[in-house]
């Protein structure tokens, strides 16, 4: 969602977008077109392992035990590190290069080429060493991993995926920051403000994942032994970074879509929209110690300042997220459409994807979000950092809404860059709703199932002593298997689009996406009160669980 502009700009905000992404440098194109490919190809692999790894936790399914770990291993490393970076990469060239005003080419392209290259290459390692006898889970635990063949493979593979990361961000940093030296722009737009910002958060990341993972790796490759740093402080601080960057990309591009469907723009200052974007930049760094609350040698005080902080980091996205409401309910209203408190929302372009994608990416992000807050209680820690509650919230973020965005904006960008329009639109705009089913199945039934104590990272079920813990188990292989069967069809889709999908000229290629457009709204020129009943409701949500929570830890120690 750029900043407000004229009445011709909102028109063609679906169109102005192709033309802009169709008429890229033929280099830019081709390095687009190979980050997107290998992404896809992530995304399908580390589906594949998901799906083996639901039927076992299903009880649908029985793997020797070690086979199980190496494809839990697969499986967080495929989809986290590889599938999550890859897309990540491909969206921020994407918005530096169509949002960014005096842009003809990506700055120092070959560099970002190399980045690739060093990715890929970390990729295929890290698929191989997990064969190799590195069943350490996607954390690459040391020194657990003392001994473990291909150990030392594993982190040299982490240690290409943190060099090519850094390759890729510096071309995303100073293509925009050479537009404007050269007086090319006089101010960023917002989408240009926000994918800096997040190429400048991956650039501090990717030498925090090179200082715990370069290390290591040394450390295998000489044999092992006793460890000269603490590892887990190392990590925590790099994985802090690395698991919520994709959340600042994630509303970057309901952002953007927002516009795209529907022509609406914030109706709030463009300044407004830079401060939320880079409240990120301000409570991610103090807030890592929320993920090592069981770390005896954190103290308690630091441990209940790090719970209080770690609040502050769902501000931004919300704030975002209640910009695009209000924008889009505002817009909705002075456009002359339905009027009824809810009714507006049925003149959204419902039967468009990528639009689809995003709102059902939000339905999911509601609950993750109310849990989140709940999890990351000092108290809780100890009750639940070790269940299957863990993982089970976190697909609420990792499939339900950032990679459900991802694939909202993939069937834009595939299709401009390939020239070919969207295979079966009208399926694919039923896939992500039937996707938030499946999650919301894995989600709550892993989520109760954590509560009554089934174990986390590990797929024994000796170690589901409740009695109730088999049917939600169950519960969890079906919400995973629906996952897993609309992730795949997903990729198919995409895959059917890039290879035979109709041939479209600039112009037509997403001329089978419906768009609705409305009218941009001044600020308080009317009512727009949606976004103040979802937060209610969401803070009552939290209110009735928060109380559920202490109720059930009030009597733990610390």
């Amino acid at each position: 969602m750029a900043e407000q502009g004229d009445e011709s700009t909102i028109e063609h905000a679906s169109g102005r977008f192709e033309a802009s992404l169709s008429s890229l440098a033929e280099g830019d194109r081709r390095l687009l077109k190979a980050f997107v490919l290998v992404s896809i190809f992530t995304l399908g692999l580390g589906v594949l392992y998901a799906l083996l790894l639901v039927l076992v936790k299903g009880g649908f399914l029985s793997l020797e035990s070690t086979l199980a770990y190496t494809i839990l291993t697969l499986h967080g490393t495929t989809v986290f590190y590889y599938w999550l970076y890859f897309v990540q990469v491909a969206v921020v060239m994407v918005f530096v290069l169509v949002y960014t005003d005096g842009v003809d080419e990506l700055v120092w392209r070959n560099l970002a080429w190399v980045g690739f290259g060093l990715m890929s290459a970390g990729f295929l390692i890290d698929q191989i060493a997990p064969w190799m006898g590195a069943v350490i889970t996607y954390t690459g635990l040391a020194p657990l991993s003392d001994g473990m063949p291909g150990a030392d493979w594993f982190y040299v593979g982490y240690v290409l995926l943190g060099l090519g990361l850094l390759c890729v961000s510096i071309p995303c940093i100073a293509t925009p920051i050479k537009a404007k030296l050269d007086g090319k722009v006089e101010s960023w737009s917002s989408i240009t403000f926000a994918a800096t910002l997040w190429a400048a958060l991956l650039t501090v990341t990717s030498f925090a994942a090179l200082n715990v993972f370069g290390r290591t790796a040394l450390w295998a490759l000489e044999g092992g032994g006793p460890m000269d740093f603490d590892y887990m402080i190392a990590y925590h601080v790099m994985f802090h970074n690395m698991h919520y960057l994709p959340l600042l990309s994630t509303v970057l591009v309901w952002y953007a879509l927002a516009e795209v469907t529907t022509g609406v723009k914030s109706i709030f200052s463009d300044r407004l929209s830079k401060v939320f974007f880079s409240f990120y930049l301000v409570v991610l760094p103090p807030t890592f110690l929320y993920h090592m609350f069981l770390d005896p040698t954190i103290s308690a005080l630091m441990k209940t300042v790090a719970s209080t902080l770690a609040m502050f980091i769902s501000i931004p996205t919300i704030m975002v997220f209640v910009i695009i409401l209000v924008s889009l309910e505002a817009s909705a209203r002075v456009s002359e459409g339905r009027q009824g408190l809810f009714a507006w929302m049925r003149d959204l372009p419902w039967g468009n994807p990528a639009f689809s994608s995003i709102a059902a990416a939000c339905v999911c992000a509601a609950a993750g979000g109310v849990l989140a807050n709940i999890l990351i209680q000092v108290k809780f820690a100890a009750l639940l950092s070790d269940t299957f509650a863990i993982p089970a919230y976190f697909h609420f973020f990792t499939v339900g809404t950032i990679t459900l965005t991802f694939i909202g904006l993939l069937m834009y960008v595939i299709p401009i860059l390939y020239g070919r329009q969207l295979w079966n639109p009208k399926l694919m705009a039923q896939l992500p709703w039937a996707l938030t089913v499946g999650v919301y199945l894995f989600g709550v039934s892993g989520i109760a199932a954590g509560y009554l104590g089934s174990a986390r990272r590990t797929l024994a079920p000796e170690y589901d002593l409740h009695a109730s813990i088999p049917l939600l188990n169950a519960l969890v292989g079906l919400g995973g298997i629906i996952m897993a069967i609309v992730l795949l069809l997903f990729v198919y889709g995409l895959v059917r689009t890039l290879r035979s999908g109709e041939e479209a000229g600039v112009g037509e290629v997403t001329a089978n996406l419906p768009t609705v457009r409305w009218e941009p709204a001044e600020p308080g020129a009317v009512k727009a009160p949606t976004a103040t009943i979802v937060m209610f409701v969401a803070l009552a949500a939290l209110f009735a669980l928060t109380w559920l929570t202490f109720s059930m830890v009030g009597d733990l120690p610390g």
